[in-house]
């Protein structure tokens, strides 16, 4: 985590926009920051569905096995790429991405999509799509994800639900002092 950027204003400017959101696509939603090859959660909002994805603030996860981590490595340099990604990616679940071509092809997508994309990765009934934050510098300081559990994760909520993550984010950005929004091919 880059100890320069005041994580608390971050969660302070995302919190309530992140709970507007939770209210819109009744699904939770995680803010997380990358540090090194992992996502650390920063903050979070429930949904008010019974069944619903349980992270805590705090968790550390490899950033190759959900949908907030492939969103921060899709805007990462190829020398941080390099360094950062491990030889061998550990597996969790039969669709956790394992192979480090594989995984540099996914972040490829990522960047034309505008979204990141994770089906079971981490948790095999956990999914989730997710985008960046950037900041007024042009840095990506965070990511933002709406996770559900994987049966309620149709190609038809992805396609309604990844228009309000991307306009949220925007505006977080913003929020930050960022310019320019989320278009694909600049955003994760």
């Amino acid at each position: 985590m880059d100890a320069r950027y005041p994580w608390a204003s971050l969660v302070q400017v995302a919190g309530p926009i992140m709970e507007k959101l939770v209210g819109e696509v009744q699904e939770g939603v995680i803010l997380g920051v990358l540090d090194g090859f992992e996502v650390v959660y920063v903050h979070l909002v429930e949904s008010s569905q019974a069944v619903r994805v349980h992270a805590a603030v705090g968790d550390r996860i490899p950033a190759h096995c959900t949908s907030t981590g492939l969103a921060l490595l899709s805007q990462q340099e190829d020398t941080y790429l390099d360094r950062a990604v491990p030889a061998k990616l550990p597996a969790f679940t039969e669709q956790t991405i394992v192979n480090r071509r594989t995984l540099l092809a996914e972040l490829q997508r990522i960047r034309g999509r505008g979204y990141a994309i994770n089906r079971g990765g981490w948790r095999v009934d956990v999914g989730g799509i997710a985008v960046r934050i950037g900041d007024t510098h042009g840095h990506v300081v965070s990511g933002l994800c709406i996770a559900v559990p994987r049966y309620r994760m149709t190609n038809a909520w992805i396609a309604r639900s990844a228009p309000s993550l991307i306009r949220v984010a925007e505006k977080i950005s913003m929020a930050l002092g960022a310019s320019g929004g989320l278009a694909p091919g600049a955003a994760a």
